[in-house]
C-alpha cells in the first residue's frame, strides 16, 4: 500500500495531497488524548479515518487525507497503516512515533503547525467521543457507505477506496466536483512548488 513520495498526489484516483509532517501531527494530537501517549494502532487508524471523514463532510477536505482503504474491519488511512507496519519508510514518522507491540507510542511532540485549530479540535473531539468504546466497537463505526461499496464480497484483505466514494458517503454529492477540482488544483500547486 506504500506511496513513493513524501508528499503525494494520485493519478489513478483523485485525492488531496498530503504530507507526513501533517499526518504525524494529527496522530500526535490523538495520542495526546491519552495520559500515557499510547494507543492500540488499530484504534488510532479508525479514529483518524473518522476525523478525516467528518472534516470532509464539514469543511470539504480531510485532515490527513491520504488514500482511504477498506479492510475487513472497516475503513482506514492507507499511508498511516503503511507507516505503522514499516516505520522506516519515513524518518519523520520514526522520529516522533514508535510501535510497541499492538500500540503506537508518541516519543516526542512534533508540534501542530501544519494543523488548523479546527482540525486539532476535530481530532480531539473524535478521540474523546469514542474513548469508552472497545477497539472492535470503534472498528464497527467505520463500516461507512464507502466501505459497503468497496469491501463486501471481496476475497482480498485490502481494497483501495477513493475520495469520490468518501464524498458520496458523507453526502456531499452536490459539491463533489468542486471538492475534487480543489484536490486536483492543490496537487498541481504542491507539485509546482515542491511541496
Amino acid at each position: 500500500m506504500r506511496d513513493s513520495n513524501n508528499n503525494r498526489s494520485h493519478t489513478s484516483n483523485v485525492s488531496f495531497t498530503y504530507s507526513t509532517e501533517k499526518i504525524v501531527q494529527a496522530v500526535a494530537v490523538i495520542l495526546q488524548t491519552r495520559k500515557d501517549r499510547r494507543m492500540n494502532y488499530f484504534r488510532l487508524l479508525k479514529l483518524l479515518y473518522i476525523a478525516d471523514r467528518e472534516s470532509l463532510k464539514e469543511a470539504g477536505r480531510p485532515i490527513a487525507g491520504s488514500r482511504p482503504v477498506a479492510m475487513r474491519l472497516g475503513m482506514l488511512d492507507g499511508y498511516v497503516y503503511d507507516l505503522i507496519k514499516k516505520p522506516e519508510l519515513d524518518a519523520t514518522w520514526s522520529k516522533y512515533i514508535e510501535k510497541d507491540g499492538w500500540n503506537i507510542v508518541l516519543k516526542t511532540l512534533p508540534g501542530d503547525l501544519e494543523l488548523s485549530d479546527r482540525e486539532v479540535e476535530k481530532l480531539r473531539s473524535v478521540a474523546k467521543r469514542y474513548r469508552n468504546l472497545k477497539n472492535n466497537d470503534v472498528a464497527l463505526k467505520t463500516h461507512f457507505p464507502e466501505w459497503h461499496k468497496r469491501f463486501p464480497g471481496q476475497n482480498k484483505k485490502v481494497v483501495d477506496g477513493s475520495l469520490e466514494d468518501m464524498i458520496d458517503g458523507v453526502e456531499r454529492t452536490a459539491d463533489k466536483q468542486a471538492i475534487m477540482d480543489e484536490a486536483r488544483q492543490k496537487a498541481i500547486f504542491d507539485k509546482m512548488f515542491g511541496r
